[in-house]
């Protein structure tokens, strides 16, 4: 049996209880949605039975307001109905078998000709205490990007989750795709290696898969014995916190980068949370084309204009 659906397209049975449960609506009238391949109906106690089947096996999980879940529709189809007495029911039918998660399926060619994993792992808000173990982890798992930053303030326990699995022979260090990026306060070319290399120091890895202008905003530079990560105010104690901008040239500081790649330091370069007005403005000057623009992107904040 196939699902078809409003634009006439076919797909198989294993999305067709997901559909006659949950896609109710003018596009998927329940049972007439569910048919044999040739066109022909589909005896709906067959797909009723499944329902039933479903029903007596579902799993229930919490669900809360503004929560969202994230489904592989290789391993489950799914479809949704809408709230009915403060509860939404999300239907699966699973395919055969199960998946096994390979972080590094599809990776991304970059403008340098290396491999970036698709997947990674991203080392925001991970605790100092519990971060040498999550990276460990997460490389023991099978992931091979690390994604750091300076003002995250656990490179250096991250660092020591990445030699401990070099050590015990589960990664080679090339192996391990290690991102790092420049804070704000570190644009002015005097400060770009400096910072790099202080990153590198915490990392104890030679160079940098990839590094990354973490804003295009530029902050009055805090030396490293002030105040390391130095955060977003120029100074924490002031009766009145506050930033402190440093208008630098966005030139000033990529060519700070493009010599941190001749100098073999990083391997890749490339920019966060950049629009497109600044993007082309750049690639008007770069020897070295960005390879990367990492965003935020998520249901909240789709970035529909930018990407």
């Amino acid at each position: 049996a196939v699902r078809r659906g409003s634009n006439g397209r076919k797909v198989f049975f294993n999305q067709v209880v997901a559909a006659y449960t949950g896609w109710c609506d003018v596009r998927n009238r329940d049972i007439a949605s569910v048919v044999f391949g040739d066109g022909g109906a589909v005896d709906p106690a067959v797909v009723r039975d499944l329902v039933d089947f479903m029903a007596s096996h579902a799993a229930a999980v919490p669900w809360r307001a503004g929560d969202f879940a994230l489904v592989d529709n290789t391993v489950a189809y799914h479809s949704r109905q809408p709230f009915a007495g403060g509860v939404r029911r999300v239907y699966a039918s699973m395919a055969s078998g199960t998946k096994s998660v390979n972080p590094n399926a599809q990776d991304l060619v970059l403008t340098s000709g290396a491999r970036m994993p698709g997947t990674g792992l991203g080392c925001w808000q991970i605790p100092r205490n519990a971060a040498a173990g999550v990276a460990h982890r997460a490389l023991v798992e099978g992931y091979r990007l690390l994604d750091g930053a300076a003002c995250y303030g656990n490179e250096r326990e991250l660092g020591a989750g990445l030699r401990r699995a070099v050590e015990e022979g589960i990664v080679a260090r090339e192996e391990v795709f290690v991102t790092s990026k420049l804070w704000l306060t570190y644009h002015r070319k005097e400060h770009v290696r400096a910072a790099c290399r202080r990153s590198l120091a915490d990392w104890g890895v030679a160079y940098f898969d990839l590094y990354l202008i973490h804003f295009p905003i530029s902050l009055r530079y805090v030396p490293f014995e002030t105040r390391y990560p130095p955060g977003w105010v120029h100074d924490p104690a002031a009766p009145a916190p506050r930033m402190e901008a440093d208008p630098v040239p966005l030139r000033e500081t990529w060519e700070a980068l493009e010599a941190l790649v001749d100098e073999g330091l990083v391997r890749n370069i490339g920019v966060c949370n950049m629009g497109t007005a600044m993007l082309r403005d750049l690639l008007s000057y770069a020897r070295i084309r960005p390879a990367v623009l990492q965003v935020e992107m998520h249901p909240y904040l789709p970035q529909q204009r930018l990407l």
